[in-house]
């Protein structure tokens, strides 16, 4: 194992690992800075059209969704709009407290395989789209909810929205009417984006209730075939094998072992999942099992929030099905490992286990994880199985708790 000890996701007061970037970006918040001097901002009004921004991937727009709610219970009359990554539009589609989505696809979170010029030109086509429908379309405030860096604070100030709130953790911050420092403190993402809405008139909900704030997902029902594939049974788990990066994925003769002893042991199983490689993977997993079917790139959307939602409890890794689950109500199982800090991104919910193996260098906050990756890759088929059977009341919790060997 090569990762060194434990660490902070800050460095200084961003959210930059990188030291020559977090340079860069101190550098130009200072000249920001000196020539955006302005006298404290007044307070908001109450907002009449709202632009919330979070470009990064599905499971973080996903967990973005969780302050709509609040939004629409403090000011029933405003528009919402978002501003969000091409690669989420799913998320968003037909939502029904969402009156318009806008896209900027930025290349640095652009996970395709497109050469770094092509997805620097689809940037800066998406950008000069979004800027001109969010011109036109007046909105008076704007809540970057992304954290990171890049987030979209040039895009909202650039676009004249009067109010513009969010954290100068991603740099930018000058260009923020209010702005928040982001502190590590232990909480959640919705937590930190709750925090955010502390700086709307009295009425809006803050990040200090935290039943107000779920995921917002809506559910269509589901019939008994979806999509192109068939489900030949009421009760069934979902196994979601796949993630956004190779570095947080669970071996794949584990994910076999699980699923030949949830077969043994007469569960059915879904595989969900999207793209050729997953594909492939999965076929790997369930190959020669009966009472297994693989609808892995099969699925809308729509489609697999419904699966998702009709499932008995749904199995994964750090990745979207987690928090898609535990947005539906149904009870989920993942593996994570300890690049960060697992308390912040964990699904949102009380029917939820976190696994992952305990290493004297987590949070290690490293792009793109180590070699050895032993805080996924060592987490066992036994500890899953055991917060499988405790979700599904199958067996009573023992009091020396699961087992936790490889």
């Amino acid at each position: 194992m090569d990762a060194g000890p434990p660490g902070s996701p800050l460095r200084g007061k961003y959210l930059v690992r990188n030291a020559a970037a977090n340079r860069l970006l101190s550098a130009l918040d200072y000249l920001l800075g000196r020539a955006c001097r302005r006298p404290a901002p007044p307070s908001p009004g109450a907002p009449r059209r709202i632009l919330l921004a979070n470009g990064a991937h599905l499971g973080d727009v996903l967990l973005s969704t969780a302050v709509l709610p609040a939004i629409k219970t403090a000011f029933p009359d405003v528009e919402i709009g978002f501003l969000i990554g091409s690669w989420s539009r799913e998320v968003l589609a037909d939502h029904p407290l969402v009156a318009r989505v806008h896209f900027v696809d930025h290349w640095k979170l652009n996970r395709s395989d497109a050469p770094l010029f092509q997805k620097v030109r689809r940037h800066l086509q998406t950008r000069t789209a979004a800027l001109r429908e969010i011109r036109s379309h007046g909105y008076d405030t704007a809540i970057d909810l992304y954290y990171y860096f890049p987030n979209c604070i040039p895009l909202l100030w650039q676009a004249g929205i009067r109010t513009r709130i969010g954290y100068a953790s991603g740099g930018f911050g000058p260009l923020l009417t209010h702005a928040l420092d982001w502190t590590d403190r232990g909480r959640h993402a919705i937590d930190y984006q709750a925090d955010l809405l502390g700086f709307l008139p009295p009425g809006a909900a803050t990040g200090q209730n935290n039943t107000r704030f779920a995921p917002n997902v809506p559910v269509q029902a589901a019939g008994r075939a979806i999509g192109n594939g068939d489900i030949p049974w009421d009760d069934y788990l979902v196994l979601h094998p796949g993630a956004g990066a190779a570095f947080k994925e669970w071996p794949t003769e584990k994910w076999r072992e699980l699923a030949e002893r949830l077969v043994a042991g007469g569960r059915r199983i879904v595989f969900t999942g999207h793209g050729d490689a997953e594909t492939r993977k999965i076929e790997q997993i369930r190959t020669g099992l009966d009472g297994c079917v693989n609808l892995c790139g099969r699925l809308s959307w729509r489609d697999f929030v419904a699966v998702v939602a009709g499932a008995r409890l749904a199995v994964g890794v750090e990745s979207v099905v987690g928090h898609l689950a535990a947005a539906v109500g149904t009870p989920c199982v993942v593996v994570y490992g300890g690049v960060t800090d697992p308390a912040h991104w964990r699904p949102w919910g009380e029917q939820v286990r976190v696994l992952t193996h305990p290493v004297a260098c987590a949070p290690c906050y490293r792009k793109g994880g180590c070699t050895g990756m032993e805080c996924v890759r060592r987490v066992g088929v036994d500890s899953v199985l055991y917060a499988i059977d405790e979700l599904t009341h199958a067996v009573r919790p023992a009091a020396d708790g699961p087992p936790q060997a490889a």
